[in-house]
């Protein structure tokens, strides 16, 4: 299935998609979190993003990855980003790898996985990986056989790549990078193969269940576990809730990582934030609190079985 990739290169849609071709789907770039902690967000990604659901093209959307500075703070923005031009359960995401800043391949390896992990379970979908057999040879993607692999091989024929270690198969094949649009083709047949591999599962997803509490409200935090509470009380029609803003603070533990996810009704968008003891931390959607009727809760560092509770002011 014939796809390309673009980026602010090729600027927007009236300049690329007679280049593009017949084309089924493609990839958008978002952002980028540089070294230095410059926010890149691609300004063309929006007209991008719109033109591809407005013709019924598949979408992926990725973030290019920089090892050197913050795992979490570039998924933070990639996904503060995807809140806005908005992410359907049949987009994929996916994580432009191909430099190391310096860093060693064990340490560029380990922040791809890591990342990757954040990403998955921040967007409820497998993340896919594209990079180069150079890059790939070389270490730097080692442990992250598990995500499906973009490679890109302007060398092979489309449809046959040269696959990596340690892939043994391939999902999206980039074969042709010298044109004004890079050209790519997938092993899935149709969009909506892809949406069903690297999409958001058809299964229903419910806000959980919890007993509203009153402010400074203390909530134990299992690794793994998603607890929720209610942002505000139970609100009639029109009246205008009481709080402005929600902190957290951790209590009985030196740290820990939480994925926040706020919800609209069915619709969701999730940020990640590190917490320390003692000290608090601001939490809000990207469109801010109107319309959002739960926040749940879940501890992202599954590794540690050390226990946390957060306390949550409103105000």
């Amino acid at each position: 299935m014939h796809g390309v990739d673009i980026a602010s290169y090729q600027g927007q849609p009236s300049s690329w998609r007679d280049a593009a071709g017949s084309l089924a789907w493609a990839a958008v770039k978002l952002t980028e979190l540089e070294p230095g902690g410059y926010e890149y967000t691609d300004p063309d990604a929006a007209a991008d993003w719109a033109y591809l659901g407005e013709h019924g093209l598949g979408r992926i959307a990725y973030l290019f990855a920089h090892p050197s500075v913050s795992a979490m703070d570039s998924v933070n923005l990639f996904t503060e980003a995807l809140d806005r031009v908005g992410l359907a359960d049949t987009d994929g995401v996916a994580l432009d790898f191909e430099v190391t800043d310096g860093c060693s391949a064990a340490a560029t390896a380990a922040w791809a996985a890591d990342v990757l992990g954040f990403m998955k379970r921040a967007l409820g979908r497998t993340p896919v990986l594209y990079t180069f057999l150079a890059f790939a040879h070389a270490g730097n993607c080692a442990g992250l056989e598990g995500y499906p692999l973009w490679i890109a091989d302007p060398s092979s024929a489309p449809g046959h790549p040269r696959v990596p270690a340690p892939w043994g198969t391939w999902a999206i094949h980039q074969y042709s990078i010298t044109g004004q649009v890079d050209q790519d083709v997938t092993v899935w047949a149709t969009t909506a193969e892809m949406a069903a591999a690297i999409g958001k599962p058809t299964a229903p997803v419910a806000a959980p269940v919890f007993t509203r509490e009153d402010d400074g409200m203390l909530i134990p935090l299992p690794p793994g576990e998603r607890v929720g509470f209610a942002p505000w009380p139970a609100l009639e029609e029109g009246q205008e809730a009481p709080y402005k803003h929600v902190s957290m603070m951790l209590a009985g533990d030196t740290g820990a990582t939480v994925e926040v996810t706020f919800w609209r009704g069915e619709h969701t968008a999730t940020q990640t934030h590190a917490l320390t003891s003692g000290e608090s931390v601001d939490v809000a959607p990207a469109h801010k609190w109107p319309g959002v009727t739960a926040v749940t809760l879940l501890r992202a560092d599954t590794g540690t079985a050390v226990s946390a509770s957060a306390t949550v002011s409103r105000w």
